[in-house]
Formats: C-alpha cells, sequence, structure tokens
C-alpha cells in the first residue's frame, strides 16, 4: 500500500465516515483497510460489523477510478462512446477504463451494451440483480438475487470467450449489515463460496458521491465532484446537497487541501447529466495533463490495478 501521511489520513478518514453516515445510513461504522473480501474467521451476524471501506493506497496521488451504477440504460452507449473518443489514438497508460456495476434484470434489456462495455475494455460489475434495498430483502432473497446476478454478468464475458477471475460487486444504496435477521457480508462468503468453492466475491464502495442523482445538480457540477478533489487541481469548490423544501438541492461548499485525495468516484450512467458531466471531466484532465508536471498529471485508473481491489493468488472459476 502506498505512503501516507498519518494525519492527513485520519482527517480523510474522519471525512469518508461522515459522508458515509450521510450515504449509507447513520448506523456506527468503522473504517476497514485492506482487501475488500469477507473475512472468512469473522462470524459478521454475531460480530454485527459494518464499515467503509476506503482506498488508501491512491489517497496521495492524482489516480482516479470511475465507476458508474444502475445500468445498462439508454445512455450508456453513448458514454462509452464518450470513453471510445477519448481513448482513441491514446497511449495504453493514458487511456481511461471504467468499472459498470450493472443491475442484473438490465441485462436482458441491453445485452449488446453489456457486451460492448467489455469490449471497449472497461469492467463490468454486479449491482445486484435490482436496485432493492438489501436490508429490506430476507436471506433467502438476498442470496438468490446475488448468485444471479453474479452469474449473469459472467455469462455475459463467457459469450466474448473471456475468462476473468476478478468479480466486484456494489450493494445498491451501499446499504447493507441492518438486517437483524441475517449480514449480508456471511452470504457473500456463503454465495462466493457455493459459486466458486472459494470467497471470490469483492464488494467495492466509493471515496466520494458526485450526488449526479440529485436532479437539481448540472453536468458541469458532477464533473467539478470528481476533479475537484484531486490534489494537483487548486480549486477548492465542490457541490454538496441539501433538501429545501423537501427537495434535494445543489450548495456550493468550500474545501481546502486537506480534503483532497484520489479515488473511487461514484455516478450513474442511467443519468444523461452524469453522461454529459463524463465528457466535461475527461475534457478537464486532458487540459490539465497538457500543462502540468508528471507528477501532477491525473490518471484514470481501472478498479482492477487498485491494491485493496486485487485478487491475488485466489482463482475464482464458476463450479460447474
Amino acid at each position: 500500500m502506498g505512503s501516507v501521511n498519518n494525519s492527513k489520513l485520519i482527517v480523510l478518514l474522519l471525512v469518508l465516515i461522515s459522508c458515509s453516515k450521510q450515504n449509507i445510513g447513520t448506523a456506527e461504522l468503522s473504517v476497514t483497510l485492506g482487501d475488500y473480501f469477507a473475512d472468512k474467521d469473522v462470524d459478521y451476524h454475531k460480530t454485527k460489523k459494518r464499515a467503509i471501506w476506503p482506498t488508501p493506497s491512491i489517497y496521495p496521488s492524482n489516480k482516479i477510478v470511475l465507476t458508474f451504477d444502475d445500468g445498462p440504460g439508454p445512455y450508456t452507449n453513448k458514454l462509452l462512446d464518450i470513453f471510445a473518443e477519448y481513448n482513441k489514438d491514446r497511449p495504453e497508460g493514458q487511456k481511461a477504463f471504467a468499472t459498470f456495476f450493472v443491475l442484473g434484470e438490465n441485462l436482458s434489456k441491453y445485452p449488446e451494451v453489456a457486451k460492448r462495455i467489455i469490449e471497449d475494455g472497461h469492467i463490468l460489475a454486479s449491482h445486484d440483480w435490482n436496485h432493492t434495498n438489501n436490508n429490506k430483502e430476507n436471506q433467502t432473497l438476498f442470496e438468490s438475487d446475488l448468485a444471479k446476478s453474479i452469474v449473469a454478468v459472467e455469462e455475459v464475458y463467457a459469450s466474448l470467450g473471456i475468462e476473468r477471475k476478478e468479480i466486484y460487486f456494489r450493494f445498491p444504496y451501499g446499504e447493507y449489515g441492518k438486517n437483524g435477521g441475517y449480514h449480508h457480508l456471511d452470504s457473500i462468503k456463503k454465495v462466493g463460496d457455493k459459486l466458486y468453492g472459494e470467497n471470490c466475491l469483492n464488494y467495492a464502495f466509493w471515496d466520494y458521491d458526485t450526488n449526479d442523482w440529485v436532479k437539481k445538480m448540472t453536468s458541469e457540477m458532477i464533473a467539478l465532484n470528481t476533479f475537484n478533489m484531486l490534489p494537483a487541481v487548486k480549486e477548492m469548490i465542490l457541490y454538496d446537497r441539501m433538501k429545501k423544501d423537501g427537495i434535494w438541492t445543489p450548495i456550493k461548499v468550500e474545501i481546502d487541501a486537506s480534503y483532497k485525495h484520489g479515488g473511487v468516484s461514484l455516478m450513474h450512467d442511467v443519468h444523461l447529466r452524469s453522461v454529459l458531466a463524463t465528457k466535461i471531466l475527461l475534457d478537464k484532465i486532458e487540459t490539465h495533463n497538457s500543462t502540468s508536471r508528471d507528477e501532477d498529471k491525473i490518471e484514470v485508473v481501472a478498479l482492477d490495478t487498485v491494491t485493496e481491489y486485487q485478487y491475488d493468488e485466489r482463482e475464482c472459476t464458476l463450479v460447474d
């Protein structure tokens, strides 16, 4: 894991806890560092452990991981076109690839889009079968839908003749661990063992929420909520949210340098404003990099290159 100033890491983790309590619920959360597989030796239902899962290995850098939830949808092809145009004639190390956390029920609606995600070099991952809050599902339904969604993603890779051991999962709304009858991380271990014969499901959260789901958030605001988080960017403005008359509304907030870090960014490819924001973001990155020193250049890196999301010695092939 890359080195990081301890005082800065503490500040960043406190910020993440604060953000996560807004985005994931108000229950007390711990911060867990390391790889993000459920620990085979922990009984999560007994311990009632919940955590946020940051990626401090890239905090000191200007690296970002772009992730998109809830698709494939009617705008996903347009988003893929934006990435394809950005990557055209660009050297391999400078291309931008994203991870798409898809809903299993959408794969049959957009089968060619799902294939294109992979063919264009991006990662296809599971966001469950549908977008139900997992805390409201009983154990049987959660495990059944999780397994079904994982197999659906694997089938898209298989249809293209691609074998891949990394399989990532993201809880809808980031919600888990608050159903009193069972714990979702125990179920993840159980489903992984059933499908792969080992603990293979890596769950991915995010380091900053772009708030792109707020309807009044503009594409420019969404783009800045990723771009301005990076240490090399001098701008100190982000766009948070607050309720006014019962409606989520963007608010401009000023930050200081201690708040900035690389990390995993959350967007949704089912919103046209988010797709357009990606074009704005990539254009800002290109402009920034064209005049920056090497150490200040921004990198868009794939999820599977990040330390916390490595699979190391795991084999992870579906059991026949």
